[in-house]
């Protein structure tokens, strides 16, 4: 592995001169949009496998196999998923997802969105851009936009499950448990004392007089 971890690695990302000035915001949203772009363009090359479209990859050798059976050797199915790459089109949170026949983005201004309820409504907002030059990237806030303006605490809220602490038990269901559980010690009771006193009859005998005893305090310890 690379012995990179995720606790470190927006550090070292940011610290990279081309990164220069692009909040851990920034480095989301393009990582949104890339995972939306990949998924895209593998369901676009799924359909040309699924229809036998090669339509600009003929004379490019290899077999036109499912996906599942990708490998580094096969060059038709490599030139079926750059042409796939190169008809994805779609408005993501960074802007417009498309790329040209390089590979790249065809913006140079990548746009950072947020959803927002305004009057009620759900409202995509403008954040901030990226701006890509030569030799780095940089982003800037829209005017009255900042860290405080997209968080109510000013930073991500939790993203996972919610955690809620029961301090005491529901009154009914206590007294439901609470009668089950007695009656269950009754009925042993009586189990136990019926298998003592007619421990020499027939009936007892032939279901073993220790065997059920032993059941009988199990299920005793159970209920208390």
């Amino acid at each position: 592995t690379s012995g990179v971890y995720l606790s470190n690695y927006t550090d070292l990302l940011m610290n990279e001169p081309v990164y220069e000035n692009l909040t851990a915001l920034g480095l989301s949203g393009v990582a949104f949009d890339g995972v939306w772009a990949i998924a895209v363009a593998l369901d676009i090359a799924s359909k040309k496998i699924l229809l036998r479209n090669e339509t600009g990859c003929e004379n490019v050798p290899g077999d036109l196999v499912p996906l599942e059976q990708f490998n580094y050797t096969n060059m038709k199915l490599g030139c079926i998923l750059r042409q796939s790459f190169s008809e994805v089109n779609f408005l993501g949170v960074t802007g417009q997802i498309r790329f040209n026949r390089f590979g790249s983005r065809n913006d140079n201004v990548i746009l950072y969105q947020q959803y927002r309820v305004i009057n009620g409504i759900l409202t995509k907002v403008s954040i901030g851009a990226v701006t890509v030059e030569l030799h780095r990237n940089t982003f800037v806030f829209e005017t009255g936009e900042s860290d405080s303006t997209l968080w109510n605490s000013g930073e991500p809220p939790y993203d996972g499950f919610p955690v809620a602490n029961i301090d005491k038990n529901n009154v009914v269901l206590v007294v439901i448990y609470d009668v089950a559980a007695t009656g269950g010690l009754v009925f042993a009771c009586v189990c136990f004392t019926f298998n003592f006193v007619f421990r020499r009859r027939k009936i007892v005998k032939l279901t073993s007089c220790n065997l059920n005893n032993i059941i009988i305090l199990g299920s005793a310890l159970l209920y208390t």
